[in-house]
């Protein structure tokens, strides 16, 4: 009984290992047809489109890269469109909008603290306004100045983290002044 055990043993690895090979045969042929995934190098390897292919891996050296300023930049930027007067947002039945706050000079970004304030940040007049409470009317209790003569604000966050944060920080723009480069000789 235990030699015919293991004649079934040997057979069962026998028809193992041969499916283990036409399985790993199996994907190296897939792997190597035109059709998968590929190891692309060079310059434009990575910007041909037709040489998309799912799992594609690419090797990029800095030799491959334009180099900088080799196009002119695109200049595109947004306007303000004034809104027509019977534009409003649509809110659901039983709900009403109203405007909180205008005349504001270049907002970019509107964060809410944890106790409600509203600090925006008004990039073209280099300054950070905080608008809090709002009255049974809907309208603003307190719109003042948090920060002012900063160099483009655009970035606000509360620190640390969480429902009382003691510290308030404001992402600028640096002059390029700063980064001047000067030639050692």
């Amino acid at each position: 009984m235990n030699h015919k055990f293991m004649g079934v043993v040997r057979l069962a690895l026998l028809i193992t290992s041969l499916g283990i090979g036409m399985v790993f045969l199996t994907a190296t042929k897939a792997q190597k047809s035109t059709g998968s995934a590929q190891l692309l190098r060079g310059e434009g390897s990575f910007n041909d489109w037709s040489k998309e292919r799912p799992g594609n891996r690419y090797l990029i050296k800095a030799s491959d890269l334009p180099v900088p300023n080799a196009t002119e930049s695109a200049a595109n930027q947004s306007k303000v469109v004034p809104r027509p007067a019977d534009a409003w947002p649509k809110v659901p039945e039983g709900f009403k909008i109203d405007q909180a706050a205008t005349g504001l000079e270049g907002p970019r970004t509107i964060v809410a603290a944890p106790n409600g304030d509203l600090f925006v940040a008004e990039s073209n007049a280099g300054r950070i306004r905080v608008i809090r409470g709002f009255a049974s009317d809907g309208k603003v209790e307190n719109n003042s100045v948090f920060a002012g003569g900063l160099t483009m604000p655009y970035g606000i966050a509360f620190y640390p983290p969480g429902p009382s944060p003691q510290y308030v920080y404001i992402g600028i723009r640096i002059p390029s002044s700063v980064f001047r480069t000067r030639m050692v000789t």
